[in-house]
């Protein structure tokens, strides 16, 4: 057990960044939480690099799946220009063109607004954390976010449908190990063919089983 853990998680260049953008897209932890994490989980050299290799995945996932959403506008948010107060290089008040203070200062703003674009995930990330609770519904929330976070919303749709392990098809698929057993070496390939799909039509059938008919089935078959 500590070999896989070592393989998977102590090296941070091998650790899933996906499972941590599955965290972020949880509405109740959000970046900061994450982050929070990475910092006790590992030492600060690293916890930086994974933290980094985190956000450049984020950002480029959004930015792939704001590709597929065309139409989607995004919002724009003023940031300080000092040429915006009415003062122009020299430091003097500009005079102004007309007496219509209002029309001035709309026109002002409109000539010199800078604004960088805040998209989706800027909006995201800066809303408060929704409260933890024991009936919050992950999959719920998201189906109810269209509007507000289209592109977010497709991005948890693919990525929360992950499993997060793969115990459980392997397990689903792989029945070497349950019928091969080193007490069972002895079956003929037509016999273990024949437990295999015994197996599927007894998990498949909701009519009750009869066993006596099923051997002499069995016997049968082997007898063919």
């Amino acid at each position: 057990m500590k070999m896989k853990f070592d393989k998977y998680w102590k090296n941070v260049n091998n650790v899933n960044v996906l499972m941590f953008i599955a965290l972020l897209l949880d509405p109740r932890h959000k970046l900061r939480y994450v982050e929070w994490i990475v910092r006790c989980s590992y030492n600060p050299s690293d916890s930086y690099d994974l933290c980094q290799r985190i956000k450049s995945t984020l950002s480029s996932l959004f930015d792939f799946y704001a590709s597929l959403h065309p139409s989607s506008t995004q919002t724009r948010s003023c940031s300080f220009n000092p040429y915006s107060s009415g003062l122009d290089g020299g430091g003097e008040i500009r005079k102004l063109k007309g007496t219509n203070l209002r029309k001035d200062y709309v026109t002002e703003i409109e000539l010199n607004d800078t604004s960088e674009a805040t998209t989706e995930l800027d909006r995201y990330l800066g809303d408060k954390c929704v409260r933890d609770n024991d009936s919050f519904d992950i999959l719920a929330w998201w189906s109810v976010q269209t509007n507000k976070y289209p592109i977010l919303m497709s991005m948890a749709r693919d990525i929360l449908a992950i499993p997060v392990s793969t115990v459980a098809s392997e397990s689903t698929f792989s029945t070497g190990g349950r019928v091969l057993d080193s007490f069972r070496t002895s079956l003929t390939p037509r016999l273990v063919e024949a437990l295999v799909c015994t197996q599927d039509w007894i998990h498949a059938s909701h009519n009750p089983i009869i066993i006596e008919e099923s051997l002499i089935a069995l016997e049968n078959m082997e007898e063919g």
